[in-house]
């Protein structure tokens, strides 16, 4: 015989509460007393309560989960980045849900999983040029969407680190320790970042009147490195 499941019934009669203050402290609301969310909390330990979140998402309540399209873990920067947002998220009191796109997967395939999920938002670290991320962006719909490897001319939502600044600073600094034949192993033309490295670094050379040495492409991955 099945076990009944717990319910937010069970967790609100046993910290002497209402439904919905439970469902206020599920749903992280402001509207709580610090000393009633730890009752409430202390209930669903004591309970191991465990939310449904297929029943919030068939309700159409949010979920408090965020979907993340990212390349191949078993690269070191997406990783880098995927455990990052997972802890900022976490911090937040959000979940992660994450699907992974491959050589032979496509974006829009990796997007369309999560959003048979039903996350409430999603962050898209593919790299994707102007016209590839204004698909994605339409898929998405009115879903909060965030880019992070895109053409900057793209006219979505994006969060892009300094990556021209990076490569022009390095080769500043080879410069000044008296380099002058400077090559660059690149990543893939697909990504954004490392098409926008490629430029700054030519116009560095440029300006310290130097030519190109060298030029090398990988795919991030450890063995194209070497």
């Amino acid at each position: 015989m099945t076990a009944r499941s717990v319910t937010l019934d069970d967790v609100a009669r046993l910290a002497g509460v209402s439904y919905q203050t439970v469902s206020r402290v599920l749903n992280h609301s402001a509207q709580v007393s610090p000393r009633t969310r730890a009752r409430v909390e202390a209930a669903m330990q004591q309970l191991r309560y465990v939310p449904n979140r297929v029943a919030q998402q068939l309700a159409g309540k949010a979920t408090r989960t965020l979907g993340l399209a990212t390349s191949d873990l078993a690269l070191m920067a997406p990783a880098q980045i995927a455990s990052a947002i997972q802890q900022r998220a976490a911090a937040q009191g959000y979940h992660l849900v994450i699907a992974m796109a491959n050589a032979t997967s496509h974006a829009q395939d990796t997007v369309h999983e999560l959003l048979a999920q039903r996350v409430d938002a999603l962050l898209i670290n593919l790299p994707l040029d102007a016209a590839q991320a204004a698909q994605i962006q339409q898929q998405c719909g009115s879903k909060p969407t965030l880019f992070l490897d895109v053409e900057r001319s793209a006219a979505v939502a994006q969060c892009q680190y300094r990556s021209a600044s990076g490569a022009q600073q390095a080769v500043d600094h080879l410069v000044a320790l008296g380099h002058r034949q400077i090559g660059v192993l690149n990543g893939p033309a697909s990504s954004a970042s490392a098409r926008a490295r490629f430029s700054a670094w030519q116009q560095a050379l440029a300006r310290h009147q130097l030519v190109p040495d060298c030029v090398l492409s990988g795919d991030w991955s450890a063995a194209s490195g070497y």
